[in-house]
C-alpha cells in the first residue's frame, strides 16, 4: 500500500513540474495566484472585499491559471482496514 501512495505522490510531482514546463517560479507564481483566487472566494463569501495581492492587483486578476488534467485518486482503503 506505502508504495501505490508514494507512485502516486510522484506521478502528480511529475505532471505539476510538466504542465509548469519544469520551471519552479513558474510553479510558485501559479501556486501564489491559486491562494490568492481561494482568499478572494473567501472573502467574497464572508461578504467582504477582495483582498490585494502583493502588487497591488485584486486577487484572481491576471494570467488566467493553467488546465490541470490529473485528479488524485481517491483513496479507496484496502480489505486490511476492516
Amino acid at each position: 500500500m506505502a508504495d501505490e501512495i508514494i507512485e502516486e505522490l510522484w506521478r502528480v510531482k511529475d505532471e505539476m513540474a510538466r504542465e509548469h514546463g519544469y520551471d519552479v517560479r513558474r510553479f510558485a507564481d501559479y501556486i501564489r495566484r491559486r491562494e490568492q483566487e481561494r482568499e478572494a472566494r473567501e472573502a467574497r463569501a464572508a461578504g467582504g472585499s477582495e483582498p490585494e495581492s502583493v502588487d497591488g492587483r485584486q486577487a484572481g486578476q491576471g494570467d488566467p491559471a493553467p488546465e490541470v488534467y490529473w485528479q488524485p485518486t481517491p483513496y479507496r482503503g484496502s480489505s486490511e482496514d476492516g
